[in-house]
Parts: structure tokens; C-alpha cells; sequence
């Protein structure tokens, strides 16, 4: 697992969606290949910085993708 400021965050999530959801092997490999493409478009930035505008700025970054 990599050292940025999200690392804990993510482990912790990784835990909590396997042991207390359940979570597949395959759901948890979807869930970090989003998780990470949500990274790679905040150029990694602290989760802890996420608000309204990042939001809805990845959002119309995925629709321009697919469209």
C-alpha cells in the first residue's frame, strides 16, 4: 500500500467493505480501479480536501469520457 495521506483511509475502507459488507474479491477490484481513478484525477490530493466542486468536477470528467 502506497504512503499518501489517503493510504489509512483506504485500508480502513478496504475492511469495513470486506469484513462487515462482504464484499467479493472482484467488487473490491472495482472499487479500487474507481477509488483510484478518482485519485489519479485529483492529482492524489488528501481526501480530507473533497468537496461539492470536486464532486461534481469528476463527475462531468467521466462523462466526457465515455461520451
Amino acid at each position: 500500500m502506497s504512503k499518501s495521506p489517503n493510504s489509512k483511509i483506504k485500508h480502513e475502507y478496504k475492511q469495513y467493505a470486506q469484513e462487515s459488507q462482504g464484499k467479493s474479491d472482484k467488487t473490491m477490484d472495482t472499487i479500487r480501479y474507481a477509488i483510484n481513478t478518482f485519485e489519479e484525477f485529483t492529482n492524489f490530493a488528501d481526501f480530507k480536501k473533497f468537496n461539492k466542486e470536486t464532486a461534481i468536477d469528476f463527475k462531468r470528467n467521466l462523462l466526457e469520457k465515455i461520451c
